[in-house]
């Protein structure tokens, strides 16, 4: 009689995938951090630039996310990079966006 070694459920690769371009997101992002940053750096300026996600970006402007990405199809809205499957707002692009007044007042109003 011959057994079957007993083996653990295969992983969906889906969830693998996925977790794969969530880590390469995050990879790219750190890089783009570091192009932006300045070459040489003085002690008051060594902030990295940080990065919101599309949700965060909806809450903070008030706008849908499907606002936010009618207005990427259309060359409009806040800066933003793709960093794989992810798009990434740079705050300073997100709060001059707020600053000058760009956003457009809700329907019915």
């Amino acid at each position: 009689m011959s057994r079957k070694a007993a083996s653990a459920p295969p992983i969906p690769l889906g969830d693998t995938l996925s977790a794969l371009v969530d880590a390469f997101a995050d990879r790219v992002a750190l890089r783009l951090a570091a192009k932006i940053a300045p070459a040489n750096p003085s002690p008051s300026t060594t902030k990295v630039p940080d990065f919101l996600a599309e949700g965060e970006v909806s809450r903070r402007t008030g706008l849908s996310i499907r606002t936010l990405q009618g207005w990427r199809a259309r060359g409009k809205g806040p800066a933003f990079v793709h960093a794989g499957r992810r798009i990434l707002y740079p705050v300073a692009g997100v709060e001059d966006f707020l600053r000058s007044g760009s956003k457009p007042r809700p329907r019915g109003t």
